[in-house]
């Protein structure tokens, strides 16, 4: 499935969310200044509906660029 850029989605998991080896080390160190870009494989944690944040797991990150915030 081809992703959809409207969808809004959060990595579930918290602060320290688990996420794979190339997304972890692409934002290191602080994740929260800077914005990641890439192909992402991702499992739903909750059930999508419009208009509303789904939360996934991210299982694999490719093509990734890091821009500041």
């Amino acid at each position: 499935m081809v992703g959809d850029a409207r969808r809004v989605l959060g990595i579930a998991g918290g602060e320290e969310p688990p996420l794979p080896d190339a997304v972890r080390k692409a934002l290191a160190p602080d994740m929260f200044s800077n914005t990641l870009s890439g192909d992402y494989i991702v499992c739903p944690q909750t059930e999508e509906h419009q208009g509303q944040m789904q939360m996934v797991c991210v299982k694999s990150g490719s093509n990734l660029k890091l821009e500041p915030r």
